[in-house]
Order: structure tokens, then C-alpha cells, then sequence
């Protein structure tokens, strides 16, 4: 468990560390939204890159918390490596912080996706 906790945290808190960064040295107005024709339509403070972060935080924890639950149903406490499910879990999560990365990118930049 503590292999697959260590993954998790690991992921977040880089993404999290990226959106402090971003809140410090990205724009004053950050767009939040773009119409279909790829034009700003709504824009924020800098304080959008640090909440795009906690959100991936609050998944991570989310996820953490429900293997600890599926171990404990399980009765898999006591192995000492990442499970089948939970290595899908490590790659879900990946793939939700690399979209925000790149969302995080694009808002710096003011560009639609």
C-alpha cells in the first residue's frame, strides 16, 4: 500500500507544485473557458492554476482512500505491492494530471484547445 500511496501523492503534488508556480508567474487574467470558435469567453485570477491543482490533490486522496477500502474488503492489507486495480488507478490519475498540466499550458498562454 505504501508503494501505491507514494505513486498517487507523488503525482498530485508535482501537479499541485506546478499550479503554485503557474499561480506566481502566469498572467494576471487567466481565460477559463473558450467559445467554439476558440475565443476567450470567461477569464479568472491566478488563483485558477492553484485550484486546478487541488483538484487533482482531492482525487488523488479520493482514490487513496477507496483502496484503502477495497484492501481492507479484501483482506490485501497486509501485501506489500500495487494491485492490479490500483495500477490502473496510478494511470487514471496520471492521465487526469497531464490533461490539467496541459490545461494549466494553455491558460498560461491564452490558447484554445
Amino acid at each position: 500500500m505504501r508503494k501505491f500511496t507514494l505513486s498517487m501523492r507523488l503525482i498530485t503534488a508535482c501537479t499541485f507544485i506546478v499550479g503554485i508556480i503557474c499561480t506566481f508567474i502566469g498572467p494576471k487574467t487567466v481565460p477559463t473557458h473558450f467559445n467554439g470558435l476558440g475565443t476567450i469567453d470567461a477569464t479568472s485570477g491566478p488563483l485558477a492554476f492553484l485550484a486546478e491543482g487541488a483538484i487533482v490533490v482531492i482525487f488523488g486522496e479520493l482514490v487513496i482512500l477507496w483502496a484503502k477500502w477495497r484492501r481492507k474488503k479484501d483482506a490485501t492489507s497486509d501485501i506489500n505491492m500495487i494491485m492490479y486495480k490500483e495500477l490502473y488507478m496510478i494511470f487514471f490519475t496520471g492521465i487526469i494530471a497531464v490533461v490539467v498540466l496541459i490545461t494549466m499550458w494553455q491558460q498560461m498562454h491564452g490558447i484554445a484547445g
